[in-house]
């Protein structure tokens, strides 16, 4: 199928000159690696595969994540996103026009490096190409997650500046860097990993789950270009993702740890690796999307007038994730002793309690007057309520105090949850009172509704 956004591109990206600078420059370097080495009287052939598999990595994992979060940026810097949006184009065009086609120039001089990867490498043939599709799929993942970034500040109101594009390639350095480590040796090939009642080895690990998490990314752009286009959806692609991602992470609980046998997958390590995923999703969501009091004003019309398909898809994702977190809480609280002891659902919880403190208090500053920097001063709070306040109280000898901003173990439930729910309360106390200000509970009709 035509892609006119890829075309695009790719005439942009790939002029004559880069067309022919690309392998010259790639020859050269290889070639330079490949003559010392038979000097050195190593094998050429072998050092100049692995010197073309890192090129490989470097050139998709730095330059091509940089390309692929402006390719989206750029668009709007330059004006021309609306006229995008408003276009022909279907969302699995645009998505594979940016996400693959932004980066075009890197993909090529990493095609000519595979070739040399393939061709002169010393380890049998499947490996090679294994660590190369390893690579290719890491780099998709990338790729994909800062266009993801580049969508979700455009949703909030916001664009990433120009000079934070250079943030990208060194996060995701950070990133791939112990992916790498822990994949591109001989050990990642003999080593396993228990993964509920499978043993695959280190690197299959690895690839499968490299693999996985990039097809999630690629349709996770594709849900975002349909919301710019304004076609509906549902969260159910979500509530898949956030399923899948708690399994995989409860499937990794190794069996000293309390992973039970593998009969019964449902062990409470398990369940609460799987609450910690759903835990950590609704803080990254909450950050990452509005919370403006439009957003809820939107979803309240939508309601009341019986539009249930406007509200499924304005519905925003860590609402959707709050249930499944609780139904993870509700799941250890049901596990009987010895299995999940009253210690490990006292602080259970707590974090739930905590995160009911947080996300109260991040709706609150943006249902506020300055709801513009809201997440900012959150960022802050939290910052304060888990560090800096704990740290007072210690210093100054108060050890009651820290039960109001960390869960403690060394008392009873009472006296540990009473200090949480206090807090908690004071927060939806506080974001209720907004609300009623702003009376968001009888909103106005939505101009497009």
């Amino acid at each position: 199928m035509e892609n006119p956004e890829f075309r695009r591109q790719v005439w942009l990206e790939l002029t004559p000159h880069r067309l022919l600078a690309m392998p010259l420059t790639l020859g050269l370097l290889l070639a330079f690696i490949y003559l010392t080495a038979t000097t050195a009287e190593v094998d050429g052939g072998a050092a100049a595969a692995s010197a073309a598999l890192w090129i490989f990595g470097g050139l998709l994992i730095l330059w091509g994540t940089r390309l692929a979060g402006d390719a989206v940026t750029e668009e709007v810097r330059g004006r021309t996103w609306d006229q995008q949006r408003m276009s022909a184009l279907p969302p699995w065009q645009l998505t594979w026009g940016k996400l693959l086609g932004g980066p075009i120039f890197p993909w090529y001089g990493a095609a000519l490096c595979a070739c040399v990867a393939l061709t002169l490498g010393s380890a049998p043939l499947p490996r090679r190409a294994a660590e190369v599709a390893l690579l290719a799929a890491l780099a998709v993942l990338l790729h994909a997650a800062a266009v993801i970034t580049s969508l979700l500040a455009l949703r909030k109101g916001a664009t990433l500046p120009a000079r934070t594009g250079g943030l990208l390639p060194l996060l995701a350095f950070f990133i791939a860097m112990p992916v790498l480590q822990a994949t591109l040796t001989d050990a990642a090939w003999s080593e396993q990993l228990a993964w509920f009642g499978l043993r695959p080895t280190v690197f299959l690990a690895f690839l499968t789950s490299m693999l996985a998490f990039a097809g999630w990314a690629v349709l996770g752009v594709h849900r975002l270009m349909r919301a710019e286009l304004q076609v509906r959806g549902t969260p159910v692609v979500w509530l898949a993702f956030l399923a899948f991602s708690m399994t995989w992470a409860a499937g990794l609980v190794p069996p000293e740890l309390g992973a039970g046998e593998p009969s019964t997958p449902l062990t409470p390590t398990r369940l609460l690796v799987a609450y910690a995923v759903a835990h950590g999703a609704i803080y990254a969501l909450a950050f990452a999307e509005s919370k403006q009091p439009v957003v809820f004003r939107r979803l309240l019309w939508f309601r009341n007038h019986g539009q249930r398909e406007r509200f499924l898809d304005e519905l925003p994702l860590w609402l959707v994730s709050v249930p499944v977190a609780g139904a993870a809480v509700a799941a250890l609280l049901l596990q009987g002793e010895p299995a999940v002891s009253a210690l490990q659902k006292q602080m259970v919880v707590g974090l739930a309690l905590l995160g009911t403190r947080d996300l109260a208090l991040l709706l609150a500053l943006n249902f506020g007057k300055r709801a513009q920097r809201a997440d900012v001063a959150g960022l802050v709070y939290l910052l304060v309520l888990y560090a800096l306040a704990p740290g007072v109280a210690n210093a100054l000898g108060l050890d009651g105090l820290r039960g109001f901003f960390w869960p403690r173990a060394d008392v009873g439930p009472l006296a540990a949850l009473a200090p949480l729910a206090a807090g908690a309360l004071a927060a939806v106390a506080l974001a209720w009172l907004r609300w009623r200000a702003l009376g968001i509970s009888a909103p106005r009709p939505p101009a497009d509704a």
